[in-house]
Protein backbone atom coordinates (compact mmCIF):
# COMPACT_ATOMS: atom_id res chain seq x y z
CA UNK A 1 0.00 0.00 0.00
CA UNK A 2 1.21 3.62 -1.00
CA UNK A 3 1.24 6.25 1.65
CA UNK A 4 -1.83 7.78 2.79
CA UNK A 5 -3.64 4.87 2.20
CA UNK A 6 -4.21 3.50 6.17
CA UNK A 7 -1.36 1.41 7.10
CA UNK A 8 -1.19 3.77 9.75
CA UNK A 9 -4.10 4.08 10.90
CA UNK A 10 -5.19 0.56 10.99
CA UNK A 11 -2.35 -1.06 12.51
CA UNK A 12 -0.91 1.47 14.60
CA UNK A 13 -3.60 3.78 16.17
CA UNK A 14 -6.72 0.83 16.01
CA UNK A 15 -5.13 -2.08 16.42
CA UNK A 16 -3.53 -1.88 20.08
CA UNK A 17 -7.04 -0.75 20.98
CA UNK A 18 -8.59 -3.43 19.07
CA UNK A 19 -6.06 -5.75 20.83
CA UNK A 20 -6.19 -4.56 24.62
CA UNK A 21 -9.95 -4.68 24.14
CA UNK A 22 -10.09 -8.04 23.66
CA UNK A 23 -7.02 -8.98 25.84
CA UNK A 24 -6.50 -6.22 28.29
CA UNK A 25 -3.25 -8.36 29.56
CA UNK A 26 -1.86 -7.67 26.54
CA UNK A 27 1.87 -6.05 26.78
CA UNK A 28 1.84 -3.79 23.13
CA UNK A 29 4.98 -1.69 22.49
CA UNK A 30 4.77 0.60 19.50
CA UNK A 31 7.75 1.96 17.60
CA UNK A 32 8.37 5.34 15.41
CA UNK A 33 11.38 6.89 14.40
CA UNK A 34 11.35 9.26 17.08
CA UNK A 35 10.17 9.71 20.39
CA UNK A 36 7.39 12.97 19.31
CA UNK A 37 5.96 10.72 16.51
CA UNK A 38 5.83 7.61 18.99
CA UNK A 39 4.06 10.04 21.56
CA UNK A 40 1.72 11.18 18.73
CA UNK A 41 0.90 7.44 18.57
CA UNK A 42 0.02 7.22 21.97
CA UNK A 43 -1.76 10.10 22.23
CA UNK A 44 -4.17 8.96 19.28
CA UNK A 45 -4.73 5.43 20.87
CA UNK A 46 -5.16 7.27 24.01
CA UNK A 47 -8.02 8.90 22.25
CA UNK A 48 -9.65 5.63 20.80
CA UNK A 49 -9.76 3.65 23.89
CA UNK A 50 -10.99 6.91 25.89
CA UNK A 51 -14.37 6.81 23.40
CA UNK A 52 -17.90 5.97 24.16
CA UNK A 53 -17.61 3.74 21.16
CA UNK A 54 -15.16 2.31 22.39
CA UNK A 55 -16.59 1.66 25.97
CA UNK A 56 -19.76 0.27 24.60
CA UNK A 57 -17.67 -2.35 22.67
CA UNK A 58 -15.15 -3.21 25.59
CA UNK A 59 -16.70 -2.10 28.67
CA UNK A 60 -14.53 -3.34 31.09
CA UNK A 61 -11.32 -1.45 29.28
CA UNK A 62 -10.38 1.93 30.12
CA UNK A 63 -7.17 4.18 31.26
CA UNK A 64 -6.92 6.27 34.14
CA UNK A 65 -8.45 9.40 34.09
CA UNK A 66 -5.98 11.16 34.61
CA UNK A 67 -2.28 11.46 32.82
CA UNK A 68 0.17 9.84 36.36
CA UNK A 69 3.77 10.32 35.33
CA UNK A 70 4.66 8.15 37.83
CA UNK A 71 3.37 4.69 39.03
CA UNK A 72 2.55 4.87 42.90
CA UNK A 73 -0.53 3.29 43.74
CA UNK A 74 -2.26 4.74 40.73
CA UNK A 75 -2.33 2.53 37.24
CA UNK A 76 -0.15 4.58 35.22
CA UNK A 77 -1.03 6.99 31.78
CA UNK A 78 1.69 9.29 29.99
CA UNK A 79 2.99 10.05 26.61
CA UNK A 80 4.91 7.48 26.62
CA UNK A 81 3.11 4.53 28.62
CA UNK A 82 -0.29 3.73 29.83
CA UNK A 83 -1.81 0.96 31.77
CA UNK A 84 -5.09 -0.41 31.32
CA UNK A 85 -6.76 -0.12 34.79
CA UNK A 86 -7.28 -3.79 36.21
CA UNK A 87 -5.25 -5.33 34.37
CA UNK A 88 -1.69 -6.31 33.67
CA UNK A 89 -1.26 -4.78 29.81
CA UNK A 90 -1.18 -1.48 28.06
CA UNK A 91 1.15 0.14 25.39
CA UNK A 92 4.68 1.83 25.55
CA UNK A 93 5.23 4.41 22.88
CA UNK A 94 9.70 4.40 21.63
CA UNK A 95 10.76 6.05 19.41
CA UNK A 96 13.80 3.81 17.52
CA UNK A 97 16.72 4.24 19.15
CA UNK A 98 14.87 5.01 22.39
CA UNK A 99 14.51 2.89 25.74
CA UNK A 100 12.25 -0.11 25.99
CA UNK A 101 12.80 -1.68 29.23
CA UNK A 102 10.78 -3.29 31.99
CA UNK A 103 8.21 -5.74 31.11
CA UNK A 104 8.22 -8.32 28.41
CA UNK A 105 6.58 -6.99 24.74
CA UNK A 106 3.74 -9.41 23.90
CA UNK A 107 2.88 -7.41 20.31
CA UNK A 108 5.57 -5.35 19.11
CA UNK A 109 4.45 -2.90 16.12
CA UNK A 110 6.98 -0.69 14.23
CA UNK A 111 5.61 2.06 11.80
CA UNK A 112 7.06 5.02 10.56
CA UNK A 113 10.35 4.10 11.18
CA UNK A 114 11.97 5.90 8.71
CA UNK A 115 11.36 9.84 8.98
CA UNK A 116 11.40 10.07 5.10
CA UNK A 117 12.48 8.67 2.25
CA UNK A 118 16.18 9.62 2.29
CA UNK A 119 17.06 8.29 5.61
CA UNK A 120 15.16 4.78 4.28
CA UNK A 121 17.18 4.59 1.53
CA UNK A 122 20.66 5.52 4.02
CA UNK A 123 22.47 2.54 4.70
CA UNK A 124 24.16 3.47 7.92
CA UNK A 125 20.52 4.29 9.00
CA UNK A 126 19.08 1.18 8.27
CA UNK A 127 21.75 -0.52 9.92
CA UNK A 128 21.69 1.94 12.92
CA UNK A 129 17.50 0.82 13.37
CA UNK A 130 18.42 -2.80 12.99
CA UNK A 131 21.25 -2.81 15.37
CA UNK A 132 18.93 -1.36 17.25
CA UNK A 133 16.12 -3.68 17.01
CA UNK A 134 18.53 -6.36 17.24
CA UNK A 135 19.63 -5.38 20.81
CA UNK A 136 16.61 -3.22 22.05
CA UNK A 137 13.99 -4.01 20.68
CA UNK A 138 13.89 -8.02 20.23
CA UNK A 139 15.10 -8.57 23.37
CA UNK A 140 11.99 -7.88 25.02
CA UNK A 141 9.97 -10.46 22.94
CA UNK A 142 9.25 -13.71 24.04
CA UNK A 143 8.39 -17.16 22.45
CA UNK A 144 4.91 -15.72 22.07
CA UNK A 145 5.01 -12.22 21.00
CA UNK A 146 3.80 -11.22 17.96
CA UNK A 147 5.21 -8.38 15.56
CA UNK A 148 4.01 -6.57 12.62
CA UNK A 149 7.08 -4.23 10.99
CA UNK A 150 6.88 -2.11 7.97
CA UNK A 151 9.75 -1.36 6.01
CA UNK A 152 11.07 0.64 3.14
CA UNK A 153 12.22 -0.75 0.31
CA UNK A 154 12.85 1.22 -2.41
CA UNK A 155 9.07 2.72 -3.20
CA UNK A 156 7.19 0.09 -1.42
CA UNK A 157 6.54 -1.26 2.18
CA UNK A 158 7.20 -4.23 3.28
CA UNK A 159 4.94 -5.51 5.90
CA UNK A 160 6.93 -8.65 7.80
CA UNK A 161 4.54 -10.01 10.00
CA UNK A 162 4.96 -12.80 12.59
CA UNK A 163 1.74 -14.37 14.48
Amino acid sequence: MPPQHGKSEGSTRRLPAFILGNSPDTKVAVISYNAPKARKFNREIQRIIDTDEYRDIFPGVRLNVSNVVTVGSSWLRNADECEIVGFRGGFKTVGVGGALTGDPVDVLIMDDIYKDAKSAWSPVVRESISDWYDTVAETRLHNDSKQLIFLRAGMRMIWRVRF
